[in-house]
């Protein structure tokens, strides 16, 4: 539990990914909560097996400043990740 306090705690916090579950909504959840994702987390290490979602990621394009928005090399793409996904992969680091 400590490690996963940690972990959630050295993440900053950043644009919410499509699954639409943020690192502050880990800060706020009670221990129970926690100990629930906890144990999902030691699952998916144990099996091998990460939801798909997890491992998405949505591309945004962002106009580049001052240039022309019709032309596609224009924009810069963001990926919009699972901050759920980059919390698990924190542990392996």
């Amino acid at each position: 539990m400590s490690e996963l306090k940690l972990a959630i705690g050295s993440r900053k916090q950043s644009v919410v990914a499509p699954d639409r579950v943020s690192y502050l909504m880990f800060g706020n959840m009670p221990d129970v909560t926690l100990l629930a994702w906890l144990r999902l987390f030691n699952l998916v290490w144990r099996v091998g097996v990460v939801p798909a979602a997890w491992k998405e990621a949505h591309v945004v394009p962002v106009p580049k400043p001052g240039k022309d928005k019709s032309a596609p090399s224009s924009y810069r793409p963001i990926s919009l990740t699972s901050q759920v996904g980059k919390l698990i992969g924190q542990g392996k680091a």
